[in-house]
């Protein structure tokens, strides 16, 4: 069973190798960036190959699903989130932050989609949990 293909920005090491390792040992293949900008390319390559070569995710979508931190360096989550959305309205997009969740339901009030939230400090299973 092909496993999900999963692009995550995390500015903070320990986390994003945590990523790294626990959804990679589940299978899944992870693309993982430490800035905003960084995650906005490694998004548009993804979906210039695919267009080429229709190797869609899962989901139909370049990747089954985008995770990014709500505070990093050069563009926040909510940029990059959304700057995705509107080259791709159907991409999931999960952002993580160890802010008030009362921060995300502002900023949702400025997406045409509901955006998907893992609070931190989160348990490796609530991740699994979500993703799958």
């Amino acid at each position: 069973m092909k496993g999900l293909e999963i692009l995550v920005a995390e500015d903070d090491i320990d986390i994003g190798f945590m990523y790294l390792n626990l959804l990679e040992n589940l299978g899944h293949h992870v693309t993982l960036t430490n800035d905003g900008e960084k995650c906005l390319l490694a998004y548009i390559d993804k979906l210039k190959s695919v267009y080429k070569t229709k190797s869609y995710g899962k989901s139909g979508q370049p990747f089954d699903t985008v995770i990014l931190d709500h505070k990093m360096p050069k563009k926040d989550g909510f940029e990059v989130a959304k700057q995705i959305i509107s080259i791709n309205p159907h991409q999931r997009v999960i952002i993580d932050s160890g802010y008030s969740k009362d921060i995300f339901d502002e900023a949702g009030k400025h997406f045409n989609i509901p955006l998907e939230i893992l609070q931190k400090p989160f348990s490796r299973m609530t991740l699994v949990n979500l993703l799958e």
